[in-house]
């Protein structure tokens, strides 16, 4: 609850020119500090980006929402979200100038917050079974609801979803 706080915070756009609000970009547990009052801080914001921005840096494999690998899993993948939601770009071709929705079918995938949801649930998951899931999201091998809380499993099942549609779509709301 603590981190999802955190992120409230974070992912909160702010008024100005242009609307400040951040995506952490490489939650994991590595990124988790327990206070000495047993709070949870988040940190190491080395690779956080602006809401909206296009460069992404890096990524922790297993933790990075498909989105960091340039992958678009969701349902609606032609659409252009903003305020802090999805945000795809046609790729240019630098030769010829077309661009790769017209020869690969590929649209360039920017995080968004619902990166960091997907990064969130992968640190529970780590954090709950001990194992590193798959850096491949469609390989993720989902939690056992008989060795687990049905509802923390259906949590962190939803949270890591391949498709950032289909996840929890603000920390708020997780």
């Amino acid at each position: 609850k603590q981190l999802l706080e955190a992120l409230c915070s974070l992912h909160s756009e702010t008024p100005g020119t242009p609307p400040k609000g951040y995506v952490h970009s490489d939650i994991k547990p590595a990124n988790l500090m327990r206070r000495p009052n047993n709070e949870i801080c988040l940190i190491d914001f080395n690779i956080a980006l602006a809401l909206g921005e296009e460069n992404v840096i890096g990524c922790s494999s297993g933790y990075a929402s498909p989105e960091h690998y340039g992958l678009d899993y969701s349902s609606g993948n032609t659409s252009t979200h903003t305020g802090g939601r999805r945000k795809t770009m046609l790729v240019e071709n630098s030769t010829s100038g077309s661009s790769a929705q017209g020869t690969a079918g590929k649209r360039r995938v920017i995080p968004d917050v619902r990166s960091d949801i997907y990064s969130t649930g992968a640190t529970l998951y780590h954090l709950l079974s001990g194992k590193r899931p798959s850096g491949n999201a469609k390989e993720v091998v989902l939690l056992s609801e008989k060795e687990y809380s049905p509802q923390v499993v259906k949590i962190i099942s939803k949270a890591m979803n391949p498709n950032p549609d289909l996840r929890y779509q603000t920390a708020e709301e997780m």
